[in-house]
């Protein structure tokens, strides 16, 4: 019985290896041929990031100068734009890194730097949605 639920574990350690090569592999290979326009299959987070941003702040300006809007809203446009700030840091380095021409060494880097701070992308990504669902209901309130 030992050995059966030793052999799956190393067999689900050796699948879990080749995902997370695969995924490397792949990542490298968009840095590496970054300059013959390879073009990422997920959304352009830059620039929804730069148009959110920007969205946020007009909503501040509008807040600021409008009496009757709710301090909620102001806050929540703030936090949001802290969020929106941090996935762009998280995501600029690597945007950098995808439109230049790199070595092998430097694209295995930049591949390597992809796949630890996925995670953390999709997070904010996540908490920004979150935030943007509560503005618009913010708005949709204001509105009525």
């Amino acid at each position: 019985m030992a050995e059966a639920i030793v052999s799956l574990s190393v067999a689900a350690n050796i699948i879990q290896f080749v995902d997370f090569a695969a995924r490397i592999t792949d990542k490298f290979y968009k840095f590496y041929q970054s300059d013959s326009g390879v073009v990422d299959d997920g959304p352009d987070l830059k620039t929804i990031n730069s148009d959110l941003l920007a969205v946020l702040e007009e909503l501040q300006k509008t807040t600021s100068t409008t009496k009757t809007s709710s301090p909620g809203l102001a806050k929540l446009a703030q936090e949001c734009e802290k969020t929106a700030d941090q996935l762009n840091k998280l995501i600029l380095p690597l945007l950098k890194a995808r439109f230049q021409n790199l070595g092998k060494r430097a694209a295995l880097k930049a591949a390597f730097q992809a796949i630890w701070r996925e995670n953390e992308i999709e997070s904010l990504q996540e908490k920004l949605n979150s935030f943007r669902s509560q503005l618009t209901l913010h708005l949709l309130v204001s509105l009525r």
